[in-house]
């Protein structure tokens, strides 16, 4: 028998399945994740023992320096092919340089140290900014590959925050106004690695649905579908049918079709709960006659269709949310950071 440890559930999603194995969105090119993560492990705590019984002086730039190198290990062992690796080893580069001038014990005045990394720092995020500039220009001028220009949106916001940490030079930052401005940042940054596994996940999730449809014309589709319910109960002759398939349609179809019905339980799985409420047709079946059964099995059908409307509205829903509030948060992270240089050279 094998000792493999089995899946927690069998999910209709390939890309949930990659997640459970360790291959994890986007980086689906990676491997031995765990084996890697485990190294990483291992030299934490090497380093840690080392500082314990001071064998070498260990400050935060050595731990840096491990994570930095290891991320840029990471990159070229498993991400060769991936257009993500250039990204990654230059932030790594990034890394290693601000971790090595905290190893060493010669450092410039702090007050320069933060004029440096503060103007760098602004730099990336007008850089990183600059991405949505270029879809508006995009109908006017070409400004190059829109993939291009994302992965410089990506990477220069990852490169900002490890400036930003320089800029705090490694440590929570003091006041009110400075502690709002690093957990803006934080959660900004954090919403933007979120949206890149959002981007490639729920395109996926929908391309694998039967049912394609434009997110602002599905409560007109939910509308026809409605109807065409309304029409198979008529029978399309005046002939009315049976009050049990009526009695079940009045019940528990038509309010399914009064609208689309976001859940955040199809982000999980685009099936969620439908084999059970098909069940129930089902079981219907059995009280019908055979011109009835034929009525039901295209019920069925409009059913399954609606449901995977919900399922497009609920993740449509979700990504222009999370792209409204990324474009807020970046708005007034950067109104904050002008306000902050505003401050420093008016006092």
């Amino acid at each position: 028998m094998s000792n493999q440890t089995p899946l927690p559930q069998r999910y209709d999603d390939p890309w949930l399945e990659q997640f459970w194995k360790g291959h994890l969105t986007p980086y689906s090119q990676s491997r031995d994740l765990r084996l890697w993560g485990w190294f990483f492990v291992l030299v934490l705590f090497s380093l840690m023992w080392m500082k314990g019984q001071k064998i070498i002086p260990i400050n935060a730039g050595h731990y840096g320096l491990a994570l930095s190198l290891y991320c840029a290990a990471f990159a070229l062992g498993n991400l060769k092919k991936s257009s993500h690796c250039t990204g990654i080893v230059l932030n790594s580069l990034l890394g290693v340089a601000i971790s090595a001038y905290y190893i060493n014990d010669v450092r410039l005045n702090l007050d320069d140290e933060r004029l440096i990394s503060g103007s760098a720092m602004l730099f990336l995020i007008v850089l990183a900014a600059a991405f949505k500039l270029k879809k508006y220009l995009a109908p006017f001028k070409k400004w190059g590959r829109s993939r291009l220009w994302m992965h410089i949106h990506i990477y220069s916001g990852i490169a900002a925050m490890i400036l930003f940490m320089f800029h705090l030079d490694l440590s929570l930052p003091n006041g009110l106004f400075s502690y709002c401005l690093f957990l803006l940042f934080t959660l900004f940054i954090a919403l933007g690695i979120l949206g890149v596994n959002l981007q490639r996940v729920i395109p996926v999730k929908l391309a694998d649905l039967d049912t394609e449809v434009i997110y602002e014309k599905i409560p007109q589709v939910v509308e026809s579908l409605r109807l065409k319910i309304n029409d198979l109960m008529d029978r399309g002759k005046g002939e009315p049918i049976s009050k049990t398939l009526s009695s079940f349609c009045e019940q528990y179809v038509l309010p399914f079709f009064e609208g689309p019905k976001p859940s955040m339980q199809y982000f999980f799985s685009s099936s969620a709960g439908l084999p059970e409420r098909l069940h129930k047709f089902d079981n219907l079946q059995q009280f019908l006659n055979d011109d009835e059964k034929l009525v039901l099995v295209e019920i069925k059908k409009l059913y399954k269709e609606k449901q995977q409307l919900d399922v497009h509205a609920s993740l449509q829903w979700f990504l222009r949310q999370w792209l409204w509030l990324h474009i807020v948060m970046a708005s007034l992270l950067i109104f904050m950071i002008l306000y902050h240089l505003g401050m420093i050279f008016i006092f």
